[in-house]
C-alpha cells in the first residue's frame, strides 16, 4: 500500500537525513501518510507536491518517487517546525538536510540525492498512479479530478 510505503519512507528519512542533520521529530507513529490526487496550484500554475492537513502528510503519487521522498522530507520538517513558513528554524533545518531553494518547493541537493537512492534501493517503489493503488490506501482527490479520471 502507498501509506505504508510512505511511512517506512519516513521512517528512513528520519534517521538517514533528519537525525544527522539535528532535526527533532515528533514520534513517526503519531503521524498519518496518504496519497492524494493533484488539486491544488502554486502561484505558477504547477501542482503541489504535498500538504499536510492535522497529523497527516499528503503526497501526490504522479511524480517520481526521488521526488516524492524531496517532498515528504519537506512535509516531515514542517511537523519538526510547524508553521506556515519557510524561514527561521526550518530554513536552517532544511538546508542542513540537502534540500535546495527556494525552500517553497522540495528540490534537492545532490548528496540528499544519494541519499534518497539508497532509500529507494531499500524500500523499492510506490505506486504512483491511482489505478495502482491498493485496497486501503487513503486517497484524497476532489470530485472534478475523479469526474476527469
Amino acid at each position: 500500500m502507498a501509506s505504508a510505503w510512505l511511512r517506512r519512507a519516513a521512517y528512513c528519512l528520519r534517521d538517514e537525513v533528519l537525525i544527522p542533520a539535528g532535526v527533532e521529530l515528533a514520534p513517526l507513529h503519531t503521524l498519518d501518510f496518504a496519497i492524494a490526487a493533484p488539486w491544488a496550484k502554486n502561484e505558477d500554475g504547477s501542482f503541489y507536491l504535498g500538504f499536510s492537513r492535522g497529523n497527516t502528510i499528503f503526497v501526490m503519487p504522479v511524480f517520481d518517487a526521488q521526488a516524492m521522498l524531496g517532498t515528504l522530507l519537506h512535509e516531515l520538517l514542517h511537523f519538526a517546525f510547524p508553521t506556515n513558513t519557510h524561514d527561521g528554524d526550518y530554513a536552517t533545518a532544511a538546508l542542513k538536510c540537502g534540500l535546495t531553494e527556494p525552500l517553497e518547493s522540495s528540490g534537492s541537493s545532490p548528496e540528499l540525492l544519494e541519499k534518497i537512492r539508497k532509500i529507494l534501493n531499500r524500500i523499492g517503489a510506490c505506486p504512483r498512479h491511482f489505478d495502482d493503488l491498493a485496497d486501503g490506501d487513503t486517497v484524497i482527490m476532489p470530485e472534478w479530478f475523479a469526474l476527469a479520471h
